[in-house]
Order: C-alpha cells, then structure tokens, then sequence
C-alpha cells in the first residue's frame, strides 16, 4: 500500500511539474529610453508569451506610490493613443511599444507598465530620460550673448568716434596755436612796412 502511495505521489508530481513546464510563465522586460528634446522616443516591454492587453500610466517615479497619473495607454478601454496620437502604441505579437512624438520636458520620467497575457499578467517601469529638455535656456544665452556683442560694438563706435572728435579738437588747437604765432610776426611786419613809408616821405 505504501508503494502505491509513492507511485501516485511520483504520478501526481510529474504531471504539475510538466504542465508548468509547458505553460511557462509570462516574464516582461522593459528598457529605459534616453533621448533628445523634441525628437521620437520609444519605450518598449518585451515578453516571452503574446501581449493581449497593455495599460501604460505616467509617473513621477514608479517606484514612489502615488506618483502615476492617469493611463495615457489602456488597451482594456480601447485607448490606443493619448494627446491626439503624439503618444501612441504600437502592439506586435511579444512586443509593446509606446512611440512619443516630438518629446518635451513634461515627458520626462518614469512609465510604469502593465502587461497582460495568457500565461500570466506582470508590472514594469521604464524611465525616459531627455538629454537636452533646456532648450529655451539656451536661447536665452544665445539672446544675452547677442546683447552683449552688441554693447561691445556700441563701445567700439563711440571709442572710434571720440577719437576722431579729440583729434579735429587737436587739429584746431594746432591752428589756433599757429595764429597766434602768426600774429606778432605780422604786426611786425606791418609796423616794418610803415616805417618804410614814413622814411620815404
């Protein structure tokens, strides 16, 4: 009697342990994305059995509870896209991918994951990172670099003109100077050419 216990007990383990063997669990893996300010990111989940449904919500950090807002992805609710198709999946048998159009700062962070299959149903996070989401900062530089080459122009002007107007003051002083050299030597001159005159007469 005791043999025949084993025997179903050995009968009863194999059989659980091929039928799990066969339906293999659904596993997920999702890739974090970094990318540039104002071009195409995508965020993808991977799964080793086909994804049937996919519910995509945007978080602060999906490890911080309370920090995901509301689905922008909910297949179960027919939704598809969010923000008028900028963020849309797309949904190939074991692959999930949510492509973000022209990606802004809001973008940035986490995006937790929830991914649907026959063989089971699992959570994932994915984090995007924008490499340069300043971008109106740096127009800002490029404004306050042109302002001060401006300024710096500006001085140089003036500097030029300043010049030129102590050089034509220069240039005056000189003649003055001349004149009043000139002056003596003339009114000798003159008192000269009347002496001349009055010996003559």
């Amino acid at each position: 009697m005791g043999s025949l216990q084993k025997t179903a007990a050995c009968l009863l383990f194999l059989s659980v342990f091929s039928s799990v063997s066969h339906g293999q669990l659904a596993t997920f893996i999702c890739s974090d994305v970094k990318t540039e300010y104002n071009k195409t990111a995508t965020i993808s989940c991977i799964s080793n059995k086909k994804i049937t449904h996919v519910v995509v919500k945007r978080c602060e950090n999906c490890n911080k509870q309370n920090s995901c807002l509301e689905s922008v992805i909910n297949t179960w609710a027919r939704k598809d896209s969010s923000e008028e198709g900028r963020i849309r999946l797309v949904l190939q048998h074991n692959v999930s991918e949510v492509h973000i159009q022209e990606v802004k700062a809001t973008d940035e962070g986490g995006y937790k994951w929830h991914l649907y299959s026959d063989a089971g149903e699992r959570d994932g996070c994915a984090t995007l990172e924008i490499t340069d989401p300043e971008i109106p900062k740096t127009m800002k530089e490029h404004v306050a670099t042109i302002l001060v080459l401006l300024f710096l122009v500006l001085c140089s002007f003036a500097a030029i003109l300043y010049y030129k107007y102590r050089q034509r003051a220069m240039a005056r002083g000189n003649f003055a100077d001349i004149l009043r050299n000139l002056l003596p030597v003339l009114r000798q001159y003159e008192s000269a050419e009347e002496n001349v005159s009055n010996q003559e007469v």
